[in-house]
Formats: C-alpha cells, structure tokens, sequence
C-alpha cells in the first residue's frame, strides 16, 4: 500500500514553483507519465542518505528548487509505497521557488538497510491520482536509510 506524504493525503496548495519535463516512461493508470525533460527543477540532495536508530524516527529534508514560475495553482505529494518514512511531512516555503518538505522514518524499521524511491507529485489535480500534472511530474528521489 502506498503511503501519502505531505499529510496524509492532504493537499498541500503551493502557487509558485516551476514548470518543465521528466522521461516519457509511465507504469499505468493513475501513474503520472513523465515529461521529457525535469532539469527546472533542482532536488536536493539528490538521493538522501539518513542513519537512525531501532524504534526512533529520524527527520531529514529535501528541498527542490525551481528555475521556472508556474502561474497556476497546484498540489504536492511526496509517495512512499515501501513504508520506510510516516506520513508526518511539513512542506515550507524558503521562497516562490524554493520549498522544503521534512519527512521522518518509520520508527518500526528493523535493524537493517532500507531502499525506497520517493515520488514526489506536482499535479493540478489530485496529486494521489495525477491525472494533470505539471510538466516534468513525478521525481523519483532514492532514498537509503539505514538503521542501527
């Protein structure tokens, strides 16, 4: 089951970002299809890499930066279908086009290495079912945490 950051299935409604493309690979209905080029948009960092202890849940960011304005409203979703962080995510504004989006681990990982690949969403609609996002929507962000 996916899990659905940025509230748990709240919609978060940012009005300045950037517009822009991503690959032409899509795996089905409501998967957002890639445009072919991302490069307005800036994550960092690219592939997180978070150490945290059994039972305890660890914060990290990620902050994605836009070289490119976006003059209508649209809605974020940051999507974890392994189950390695909660759906506790807090998305702040640095500035019309820079965000950061703080997210936890899971605090019921196992000792162990984890693998996950982020989706982070930009769609004018209902970013669980993106049925129009922006061009370059979805990111994949790899992400590693590893548990101690």
């Amino acid at each position: 089951m996916s899990k659905y950051l940025a509230g748990s299935l709240c919609l978060l409604a940012l009005t300045a970002c950037g517009g822009g493309g991503g690959d032409d690979s899509g795996n089905g209905a409501g998967t957002p299809v890639a445009q072919p080029n991302q490069s307005w948009l800036a994550i960092t960092p690219a592939a997180p890499s978070v150490s945290a202890s059994v039972g305890q849940s660890q914060s990290f960011s990620i902050t994605a930066t836009s070289s490119k304005v976006i003059e209508r409203v649209f809605n974020i979703a940051i999507i974890d279908t392994q189950g390695v962080v909660t759906t506790d995510t807090r998305v702040v504004a640095n500035s019309s086009m820079s965000y950061t989006a703080t997210l936890r681990t899971s605090p019921t990982l196992k000792v162990g290495e984890y693998s996950s690949n982020l989706e982070l969403r930009l769609c004018y609609d209902d970013p669980t079912v993106c049925r129009s996002p922006v061009d370059g929507s979805p990111w994949k962000i790899p992400l590693k945490v590893t548990v101690k």
